[in-house]
């Protein structure tokens, strides 16, 4: 299972979190496997992206993105539908039509406008991308179930970010924020959701007129609370 969160604001800032756990399924039993290294992926100065679920699956898109020598998110928001289609002829077949994946790609374009292309097995509509206006707020969530990740959230206040002018602060809070949210989610499940918490936080520096980027992983503190 997964844990994967995009915290996207246009034109100024896009996080991507994950936890690590693995898990495999044998005659509808859940059992862990050694953890992943990592789930998400600086793919360049202005991209960043991240999987879960089939890890076959998430390689393969992977492989493909660097293939293309893909620099800016504008750059990718096309090339998602042919790589779908490559996974349906590469991976289903009757016998494996369950099988399971989830991807995130997003990041800025040279003028500092940030975007996102999702894929998600899953979906009807397999394939979303869009660039996003100056402040438009967006989100999306890869979860073991959409019970547990609200049962997580409704046990975080959200933190207070209007007047933030200070970019590293801003993300400090959002990590902090999602970080607890994984937290809470291990706790209930921890079959599903791993205590290693990872971020990759992109931002544009309108003085510099260029994209930062910071990138870190931690070990939740949840041993005191399960005491």
């Amino acid at each position: 299972m997964t844990f994967i969160y995009n915290f996207n604001i246009g034109g100024a800032i896009t996080i991507l979190t994950s936890d690590t756990r693995q898990t495999i399924e044998i005659m509808g039993h859940k059992f862990k496997v050694k953890d992943a290294e990592k789930k998400i992926f600086q793919l360049s100065d202005y991209l960043i992206a991240g999987g879960g679920g089939e890890n076959n699956i998430v390689d393969f898109i992977l492989e493909e993105l660097k293939g293309l020598d893909l620099k800016y998110i504008d750059d990718c928001l096309d090339v998602m539908d042919n790589i779908s289609s490559k996974i349906d002829s590469v991976f289903y077949s009757n016998k494996n039509k369950g099988t399971y994946a989830q991807f995130f790609l997003v990041g800025f374009n040279q003028s500092g406008q940030s975007g996102y292309v999702y894929y998600n097995t899953d979906s009807e509509d397999k394939v979303l991308s869009n660039l996003l206006p100056k402040g438009k707020f967006h989100a999306a969530v890869a979860s073991p179930s959409n019970e547990i990740f609200d049962e997580a959230e409704t046990q975080v206040m959200k933190p207070n970010l209007s007047g933030i002018q200070n970019m590293n602060i801003f993300a400090e809070k959002v990590t902090n924020y999602l970080s607890e949210i994984q937290k809470n989610m291990y706790l209930i499940d921890e079959m599903s959701v791993s205590d290693t918490f990872c971020y990759h936080v992109m931002y544009w520096d309108y003085k510099k007129n260029k994209v930062c980027h910071i990138a870190d992983r931690q070990k939740l503190d949840v041993y005191e609370v399960k005491k």
